[in-house]
C-alpha cells in the first residue's frame, strides 16, 4: 500500500516541505476531503510509513502536529487497542490463531491524521501482513478515540 503513495507522487515536485511532516504533496480541491500525503519515519521499527493529513490548502495545523507527537508517544498503547481486530482478521483469513507477537506478523504502513488533529474525529491506521507479502492492507478505523472497524484492501 505504501508503494502506492510513492508511485502517485514520484514525478511530482513536493507542494510543501513541512517542519514536522517533511515532504508533502497536496490533494486539495476546496472540499472537505482535502488532504496532504507524504512519508515519515515510522514510530515503530525501521523505515518509513505513509502519512495522510486531512487538511485544506493551508496544510497541517498545530493540532495535527500535536496529534503526531501524541501518536508517537502512545503507539504501543494504540497497537494494544487494535490487536484484537488484527488477530481476528488473521484467524479468519488464515484459519488459525496468530501465535506470535502482533508486530512480527503485521507492519504499520500508514496513518491518516484526523481533521484538526482531534483523536475523537475519525482517523485510520493501516498495516500490511508479512504472511501474505503485503498483498493486503488492513485498515483500522478509529472513531471517538477507539478502534471501531477493520477493513481489508487488496
Amino acid at each position: 500500500m505504501f508503494g502506492l503513495f510513492k508511485n502517485m507522487f514520484r514525478s511530482k515536485a513536493p507542494d510543501r516541505i513541512h517542519a514536522v511532516f517533511g515532504t508533502l504533496y497536496a490533494e486539495c480541491t476546496g472540499d472537505p476531503e482535502d488532504r496532504w500525503h507524504g512519508e515519515i519515519r515510522s514510530p515503530i521499527g525501521e523505515g518509513t510509513i505513509g502519512i495522510c493529513i486531512l487538511a485544506g490548502a493551508e496544510g497541517p495545523c498545530e493540532g495535527q502536529m500535536r496529534f503526531w507527537e501524541w501518536f508517537q508517544g502512545h503507539i504501543h498503547e494504540i497497537i494494544t487497542q487494535v490487536e484484537p481486530l488484527l488477530r481476528t482478521s488473521y484467524r479468519d483469513r488464515c484459519r488459525e490463531e496468530l501465535s506470535e507477537e502482533l508486530l512480527n506478523e503485521y507492519r504499520l504502513c500508514s496513518v491518516l491524521i484526523p481533521i484538526q488533529g482531534d483523536p475523537e474525529n475519525t482517523w485510520d491506521l493501516a498495516f500490511t501482513s508479512k504472511s501474505d507479502q503485503g498483498e493486503h492492507a488492513f485498515e483500522v478505523r478509529f472513531e471517538g478515540g477507539k478502534p471501531t472497524a477493520l477493513h481489508m484492501d487488496g
